[in-house]
């Protein structure tokens, strides 16, 4: 399958990203350099390794470099199978309108929210959100894989611990079993640092 991770296109961030770019000739005159800090997220490169082993081809994409427009129109070539979100509560307005968006315009592919955000209101995601299909809880690493399996090979999803979906057939919302956390922190194997592409 085609997974695509990203992070929300947050305006208030390339805001401050172009305003720097802008001045650079000031920034120059005052011997400073024009940085924004950007970290990529660590939670989506841990996941990407575990989703490769099985085979899947992953992509990463870091909101902050892209409008929505340029987001869709890497999502377009790529064609992902499954798009997997990270979402903190402070991105949350800004995530669920753009969640909507992207299931109007793929929306054969399945939206997966996860985070801090989604792992602490769980259902309440799926209620304030049509866009998303799958809210990951907790830990995603051992998560995402076996979704991913389940997809794939067509399994029912209530048999995949952490995740809260709606019920295909009724619409009625599912919590599946928490996931246990994973105990031997050596077999999470290093991010992907390689799937980062920051223009």
């Amino acid at each position: 399958m085609r997974v695509a991770l990203l992070t929300v296109p947050a305006p208030w961030e390339q805001d401050q990203h172009d305003f720097m770019n802008r001045r650079r000739k000031l920034f120059r005159w005052l011997r400073l350099k024009p940085l924004v800090n950007v970290v990529p997220s660590p939670s989506l490169l841990y996941l990407a390794p575990w989703l490769r082993r099985d085979g899947h081809e992953v992509i990463y994409l870091e909101g902050l470099f892209y409008t929505l427009e340029e987001l869709t129109g890497r999502l377009e070539e790529f064609e992902p199978d499954i798009v997997g979100v990270t979402i903190t509560s402070v991105d949350w307005e800004n995530s669920r309108w753009m969640m909507d968006e992207l299931k109007q315009r793929f929306p054969s592919t399945t939206i997966v929210a996860g985070g801090i955000h989604p792992t602490l209101w769980g259902a309440r995601i799926l209620e304030e959100c049509d866009g998303v299909d799958i809210v990951c809880v907790g830990e995603g690493e051992t998560t995402m894989r076996e979704l991913a399996a389940s997809l794939e090979s067509g399994l029912p999803l209530t048999g995949v611990k952490g995740l809260v979906f709606r019920d295909s057939g009724t619409g009625e919302i599912v919590t599946t079993p928490a996931r246990e956390p994973i105990e031997d922190l050596d077999e999470i194997p290093f991010p992907a640092h390689d799937l980062v592409d920051i223009p």
